[in-house]
């Protein structure tokens, strides 16, 4: 008979096979199970490979009640309700649905059943009739294959791993002998415990370890996958992903068995951190050029607006000017000139800095000439605030730098304090030895200070906010971020020390002779 035929095709040919001669035949005939019942669910038809399915004789089958003695005890209770709704015609019947049937030696198998409603002559359901087809085997084929497939995956995640087989119920773990060994321990070095492996997790990653579990094995999570930090048998700390499965449960759902892996992922992890903190380098360097441009935009294009604009108002009105009024417009061109050379001659060493294109040669030079020459080039400016300016150097030091580059950083350090230094301050040049053939040198004003807040940002470019200098003096805050890059370069440090209302002093260490 042809399975995929349509229920009201089944039934009526059925219908037509009882009514021949040759009906018991053509029934038996069928490869698939036919069981007939009638409105109180009683047996009324079986054919041949239903008793060969179910063990029993046709006379064995027929006249007892489905349910009762071919539905197992265990689902009656889930069954006996609907079937009953069913048999009454008050629902109507699934057409296609799996149960397991008890067959007579008390086995179960798995019958994967086509249904379709009998009727009467007034419509009234008189019974049913269904076709079936054992799946027991292929359910079994399955199963096996699934768990194939998941050990086939336990075997793919054990690269650099140890394996475990944990029983829930009895709180046993099995550890393979990689698991101990890939953590440096000899095998079986502890007992084989889940409380064993909670031990080793590090104190910061075990509460959220068991909650990873806990959610798995409770159905909160879809999947098992958790990094810690395990204790290795010298007692370091090394990263490890568990990843895992349950694999077995119970009749009432509990799980009772889940397989898994802990795999060593230190590497990762440190190149997980080195993408972290290259992210966070390109982060700021493109911090850094927004401010640059900001710079090139805004700090860079005032100053010349203002020289071209006073320039103009000198040539157009030469004739008319006196003398004195002639120069004030001069001197101003002259200060905003000099100002602006200094800001593009920042930027341009700090664009040759960032890409490493910076010339540097470092000899032995006298540091008492240095800050000669430092004074020097800033006195005018220093005087036109009646700042004085000085260095206290009593002694001949010697330092090991470029000595353009030291030039800038002290360039840079002296610009910044007479700019926020009050007219009839001071600022004084120091250097003193330090340990490891080191030099400290420090520029020290008194002027407004820098808040304890603002001070972690004053060397970087990107978080800085410029504050006006005492006479309204504009800065892009170029200059600190160079000298800390030159600093550097000469593998020294710097920092300041300030109080507002008080003053600053700005120190950075410098080799006094060539470490080579």
């Amino acid at each position: 008979m042809n399975q995929q035929a349509t229920y009201k095709e089944l039934k009526d040919e059925l219908e037509l096979i009882k009514k021949t001669n040759d009906s018991k035949f053509l029934i038996n005939l069928a490869g698939v199970i036919f069981i007939e019942i009638n409105a109180k669910g009683i047996v009324t038809l079986v054919n041949k490979k239903a008793c060969e399915v179910f063990g029993y004789t046709e006379n064995e089958m027929l006249g007892k009640n489905w349910f009762e003695a071919f539905i197992p005890e265990r689902i009656q209770k889930e069954i006996l309700p609907i079937a009953d709704k069913i048999l009454r015609g008050e629902i109507e019947s699934a057409e296609y649905y799996e149960n397991p049937i008890l067959t007579k030696s008390g086995e179960e198998r798995l019958i994967y059943w086509h249904n379709a409603a009998i009727y009467n002559s007034e419509g009234d359901i008189i019974g049913h009739l269904s076709s079936g087809e054992d799946i027991t085997e292929r359910r079994k084929a399955e199963k096996s294959l699934q768990e194939s497939k998941d050990r086939l995956s336990i075997a793919l995640l054990a690269g650099n791993s140890g394996i475990w087989d944990w029983d829930i119920q009895k709180g046993e773990v099995f550890f393979d002998e990689n698991y101990f060994l890939i953590a440096g321990y000899e095998p079986n070095a502890f007992p084989h415990t889940y409380e064993e492996w909670k031990k080793r997790v590090h104190p910061d990653d075990r509460e959220i370890s068991e909650k990873n579990v806990n959610d798995y094995i409770s159905g909160v999570a879809d999947e098992y996958a958790s990094e810690f930090r395990f204790k290795t048998k010298d007692g370091d700390w090394m990263w490890m992903i568990g990843q895992g499965k349950i694999t077995q449960y119970d009749n009432t759902g509990n799980p009772i068995r889940f397989i898994g892996t802990h795999t060593n992922i230190d590497n990762k992890k440190k190149s997980e951190q080195s993408l972290i903190e290259r992210e966070t380098q390109l982060r700021e360097s493109n911090q850094t050029k927004d401010k640059l441009f900001s710079i090139i935009a805004h700090d860079l294009r005032s100053p010349f607006s203002g020289i071209i604009g006073f320039a103009g108002l000198l040539l157009e009105n030469n004739a008319t000017y006196n003398t004195e009024k002639r120069k004030k417009l001069i001197d101003t061109i002259l200060f905003s000139s000099r100002k602006t050379y200094s800001l593009l001659q920042n930027l341009l060493e700090w664009s040759m800095a960032q890409t490493n294109k910076i010339n540097y040669k470092p000899e032995t030079h006298d540091l008492q000439q240095i800050f000669e020459d430092t004074i020097d080039q800033h006195q005018s400016r220093a005087s036109a605030k009646e700042i004085q300016l000085h260095h206290v150097l009593k002694e001949k030091f010697e330092v090991h730098a470029d000595l353009h580059i030291l030039h800038t950083i002290l360039r840079n350090l002296l610009s910044n304090a007479i700019k926020y230094t009050h007219s009839g301050g001071q600022i004084t040049l120091n250097g003193q030895k330090d340990k490891d053939d080191s030099v400290i040198i420090s520029v020290q004003d008194s002027g407004i200070g820098i808040s304890e807040a603002q001070q972690p940002h004053i060397f970087k470019l990107a978080d800085k906010q410029t504050t006006a200098g005492t006479e309204n003096e504009k800065g892009s805050g170029l200059g600190l971020v160079l000298s800390k890059e030159f600093v550097e370069k000469h593998y020294g440090n710097i920092w300041v020390e300030s109080q507002v209302g008080v003053g600053s002093t700005f120190y950075f260490s410098i080799r006094s002779k060539n470490a080579d």
